[in-house]
């Protein structure tokens, strides 16, 4: 099924006529087992609901991008919805706002350091965003199309892998203040850290 094995994280998968893609690990795993029998989560995430988290993370372009093109499909991804594979379920968040650094590389692949203010439910923070073997791998999460194909179709991998925890006593996070809360620093040292 898998090509190149990147590393612990990743794989890069024949996807048929000559195209190759990049897959989480968890992902591959989840389309091996399931494929078209991954449902949307039920109730539906209602952002009214959900507080914000600063989360850290980084863009993964599929084979063959250049760093322009990977910085562009990253940057049309801002106030779209993402979905994330969790066994034979797509669960959703809410993908707000985002800060990116200049990219390096994974393997032969463009990796683009970031920063970014999503929504979610409390679940999904706790299980692939918190520890130290987190890492949320997404995808935009388009209407009309199965999850699968989804993943198999989109640019790149929103791969986040942590929350801000040490925001102080400075008030809840918002759209219009989490800039103010992001550390620079922990843009490139997470995204080092997603091998």
């Amino acid at each position: 099924m898998f090509d190149t094995k990147l590393n612990s994280h990743f794989v890069i998968a024949d996807a048929g006529n000559t195209k190759q893609v990049v897959l989480s690990l968890s992902e591959a795993n989840s389309l091996h087992e399931h494929y078209d029998n991954i449902g949307d989560e039920f109730p539906k995430l209602k952002e009214s609901e959900e507080q914000f988290h600063i989360a850290y993370g980084a863009y993964i372009a599929q084979p063959g991008k250049t760093p322009d093109a990977a910085i562009a499909d990253f940057l049309l991804s801002k106030g779209l919805w993402l979905g994330l594979i969790d066994d034979n379920v797509c669960r959703i968040i809410a993908f707000h706002d985002a800060i990116n650094v200049a990219p390096t590389k994974l393997h032969n692949l463009i990796k683009i350091p970031f920063a970014c203010l999503i929504q979610t439910r409390a679940d999904v923070v706790e299980k692939y965003m918190t520890g130290k073997g987190a890492l949320a791998p997404c995808f935009l999460r388009y209407q009309g199309m199965t999850a699968a194909l989804n993943i198999y179709n989109r640019p790149g991998i929103i791969a986040i892998k942590r929350v801000e925890k040490r925001l102080g006593t400075s008030g809840p996070i918002t759209q219009d203040n989490w800039r103010e809360h992001v550390f620079k620093d922990r843009i490139c040292t997470t995204a080092k850290a997603i091998v």
